[in-house]
């Protein structure tokens, strides 16, 4: 995400995933295991984090979402 093949420019700024809600924290926990804090923000949808949250923010990159909170 970060660094692209073309100069290092990045090739994607923002991510969204979605997938079924009891892989929501598993997909949060990969991001992290393999590209680190320091690196990479994920940001999770729940009753309590709103889509409106990520979209005003410039901190996280990565969006993860349940299917049903999408909807």
């Amino acid at each position: 995400l970060k660094q692209g093949p073309y100069g290092g420019k990045p090739v994607v700024r923002r991510v969204l995933v979605v997938t079924p809600g009891s892989l929501v924290q598993n997909w949060k926990a990969e991001f992290t295991k393999w590209l680190g804090r320091e690196r990479i923000s994920v940001f999770t949808v729940d009753q309590e984090h709103r889509v409106e949250q990520f979209v005003s923010s410039p901190l996280h990159n990565v969006l993860v979402i349940s299917y049903e909170m999408l909807l």
